[in-house]
């Protein structure tokens, strides 16, 4: 596999890669695990033609776009996934052949979803690789304790969908801290100092571009009382809010690339892998645009070989051993 070093420049591991694709010819040590996030345009979204105006209708059908998708994401062989814009309807029938392929799921169940909500989030995990300790369902994610098979290091993994009116932070921000408040409850339970002990990700789609407050908030660990978002132009009340984790988005330091690419709408690398340091460290990444296909997804998605808005993101993650952190 042909791999680019970052080297150490970055303030990463000096053996940190980018990958062109994930693979099976990308291989994970015992104490790593790969991890895929991936925004898949649900069939009832993908209905809309006229918003998708550099594709053909017949290739926004499902019919077309499902066999694709499952191919693509079957052929990452990530440990673990995690979906956005899963179609309660079509769920179980999408899902078939990832079980059939040694891997197990969980659907977002949020019980005070509104009736009219079709779509919801899903945790993919390979069985051979990871055991689901404890789930909670909540409105925009779904968190999930998991354990490794290989390490029984426990990762608390959470799966996020967050609003996607770009003239709405207060709301994203809202959603953020509900979730930031039930993870801290569960690195709670790992006693002093759980929250650097703690194996956290968060995933899936932020609907924010880095220069946003979430962005802001997990990078730095704390709001001041009023947050001036530079992508509303709006003042955003947060009551000083702040958070004890020490994230970092697996594509740090990186060249910055759209991960929503739409035409006639604004491009933006909006989806994220973040993870807790000091107890994870990220040594790779897969690109989220390859060079050889960049022409063409720049003019638009989806497309005929491309079936969603989003392009897929993912990050090799390492268990970091207590003398490591130390």
């Amino acid at each position: 596999v042909s791999t680019q070093s970052t080297g150490p420049s970055f303030g990463m591991n000096p053996l940190f890669k980018i990958y062109p694709r994930f693979g099976i010819e990308v291989p994970v040590l015992e104490n790593q695990f790969k991890i895929i996030s991936y925004n898949l345009l649900a069939p009832c979204w993908a209905a809309f033609v006229e918003d998708y105006p550099t594709v053909k209708p017949e290739y926004l059908a499902w019919e077309h776009r499902k066999p694709r998708l499952q191919k693509e994401i079957l052929g990452f062989d990530a440990d673990l996934v995690c979906l956005q814009e899963v179609e309660f309807e079509h769920y179980d029938d999408f899902m078939k052949l990832f079980h059939d392929n040694g891997y197990a799921s969980i659907l977002q169940d949020d019980k005070k979803r509104a009736k009219t909500q079709k779509t919801a989030n899903a945790v993919l995990w390979k069985k051979h690789a990871f055991e689901p300790l404890w789930s909670n369902h909540r409105s925009r994610a779904v968190i999930l304790g998991l354990k490794s098979l290989h390490t029984l290091e426990q990762i608390i993994l959470s799966n996020v969908h967050f609003e996607g009116n770009p003239l709405k932070p207060e709301q994203r921000f809202f959603q953020m801290r509900s979730l930031l408040k039930e993870i801290q409850k569960e690195t709670s339970k790992l006693g002093k100092d759980g929250h650097l002990k703690a194996n956290v990700l968060v995933c899936g789609d932020f609907n924010e571009a880095p220069l946003g407050l979430l962005y802001h908030l997990l990078s730095k660990g704390s709001l001041e009382k009023e947050f001036f978002d530079p992508l509303s132009q709006t003042k955003v009340p947060t009551n000083c809010f702040k958070h004890n984790f020490k994230f970092q988005s697996s594509y740090f330091g990186l060249p910055e690339e759209p991960t929503f690419l739409v035409k006639g709408m604004k491009s933006d690398a909006i989806d994220f892998i973040w993870y807790s340091m000091p107890s994870l460290e990220c040594v790779g990444v897969m690109k989220v645009i390859p060079d050889e296909e960049k022409d063409e997804l720049m003019k638009g998605l989806p497309n005929k070989d491309h079936c969603s808005d989003h392009l897929p993101i993912g990050a090799i993650l390492q268990f970091q051993n207590k003398q490591e952190q130390e």
